[in-house]
């Protein structure tokens, strides 16, 4: 969610808005389960990233793979080629 928000930054103030909606939103739905990043997975998120700086993954996204794997989820919601990469199916298609 950080990244989503993250990439609204720029937008204008409605746009922002609505984005910090959308994310609180999903935040309330009892259905999401939200994993909060503990120092441990942090590290572990820059381990990854130390191995793939020659692709240009984003750390945000090594840490997400990390998480990933760990709750065994093979599926992202994304077009991102590093997700491919690390053999995830991507949902998206670019």
């Amino acid at each position: 969610m950080a990244e989503f928000l993250n990439s609204y930054g720029r937008s204008s103030l409605t746009v922002r808005r609505q984005a910090a909606r959308i994310v609180r939103t999903i935040l309330a739905d009892p259905g999401v389960t939200v994993v909060a990043q503990s120092h441990q997975s942090f590290l572990t998120g820059l381990n990854l990233r130390e191995h793939r700086l020659d692709q240009g993954c984003s750390f945000t996204d090594c840490a997400s793979m990390i998480c990933m794997r760990s709750r065994k989820i093979a599926e992202a919601l994304t077009s991102d080629r590093h997700f491919v990469a690390e053999g995830f199916s991507a949902l998206l298609s670019q």
